[in-house]
């Protein structure tokens, strides 16, 4: 098939266009968890600065697209010529595009699967941390790591091969490593998502309120992974199966889907705080069936609720989010294990 400005240059357009706009609303979350989230919750430094250099890498990225297209659309866009009519007379120049930008890709345009490839591993790592601390399966948890891995590589992989065969009709001979690159992170998205989800669904205790909680908390988690597999798909579809450039428009907003994923969970956790509040007022009254739920409940509990820490040097109160926090060493307040009963402890949100 013969590249086009339609075949090339649409879809990257589209998926330039697409990028520019999640990245807004990157910055927007990442404002919001500076302004309020962080310091809420008491985040770790090191959480800070991961979403900084997320912030700067979408950032980065953004720029090399936008650069990468305004040099095809402007810089090689010039007069074909000036056409003559039947009776001698000059007509208005035809406009194309440099057909040479439209066949070959260059360091620029080989940034984007790098980039991709990069921000992905880093908010799957991220969410894998996440599933260690809450699940407590390392098998999970370590093939997460594993096929994120395998989507790094495969993204720097992709670009290294595009920096050898740069003919968009020659892309087809590093299909493999593509393949490699897009399945991997569809299986690590899709390991997540059911991971977190079946973990938060078999906690549902018989009250109405705490279930309404878990099952608000389960819809975030699979939605923000359900959109980012869906994309992470069509791309490889796009790619194996169309003889366009259509892949173009799905693969240079990916990035920015994994990273507004992340900042989506963590700047959500003030819902749960809220709901949480309508949970610990009705169970201090609770019905018999409640009552009864409560009796035959003796599986483990998991708290999802900012918890309050108690610091007797300085007499102060600091607000921690435990399922963030990493640690569980820094909780005072003893655990239902602990003092031998299966209620959860005033403040906690059972899960």
């Amino acid at each position: 098939m013969t590249p086009t400005p339609s075949t090339v240059l649409g879809p990257a357009l589209v998926g330039v266009i697409l990028n520019v706009l999640l990245h807004g609303v990157m910055g927007l979350q990442c404002c919001h968890y500076y302004n309020w989230s962080c310091h809420t919750y008491n985040d770790p430094k090191w959480m800070r600065i991961l979403i900084g250099v997320l912030l700067l890498a979408e950032t980065v990225s953004t720029i090399f697209d936008i650069v990468w297209i305004y040099d095809i659309l402007i810089h090689h866009f010039s007069a074909f010529g000036f056409p003559r009519r039947s009776d001698g007379v000059l007509t208005t120049p035809v406009f194309t595009v440099d057909p040479t930008v439209l066949t070959a890709a260059n360091w620029l345009f080989a940034t984007d699967p790098a980039m991709v490839g990069i921000i992905a591993t880093i908010v799957q790592m991220f969410f894998a941390w996440r599933i260690q601390i809450v699940t407590l399966n390392n098998w999970v948890t370590w093939f997460i790591r594993i096929t994120a891995l395998g989507s790094l590589f495969g993204g720097l992989g992709t670009a290294i091969a595009i920096h050898f065969v740069s003919d968009f009709l020659e892309f087809h001979r590093f299909k493999v490593i593509m393949i490699i690159w897009l399945v991997s992170a569809v299986v690590c998205d899709t390991t997540i998502a059911v991971s977190l989800s079946t973990y938060l669904l078999r906690r549902r205790t018989g009250i109405r309120q705490t279930d309404h909680l878990i099952a608000k908390v389960t819809t975030l988690t699979v939605g923000n992974g359900l959109l980012v597999t869906i994309v992470a798909i069509a791309n490889l579809i796009a790619f194996l199966v169309t003889p366009s450039a259509l892949y173009l428009a799905f693969n240079f907003p990916l990035a920015k889907l994994y990273s507004n994923s992340l900042m989506s969970t963590l700047n959500n956790r003030q819902t749960a705080k809220l709901a949480s509040v309508t949970v610990s007022s009705s169970s201090m009254h609770p019905t018999p069936d409640r009552r009864q739920a409560n009796l035959n409940r003796t599986r483990s509990l998991v708290f999802v609720k900012v918890e309050t820490d108690q610091h007797a040097d300085a007499g102060s109160e600091t607000k921690r989010d435990v399922e963030w926090s990493g640690s569980g060493s820094s909780r005072t307040t003893p655990t239902p294990s602990e003092k031998g009963g299966s209620k959860a402890p005033p403040g906690y949100i059972e899960v």
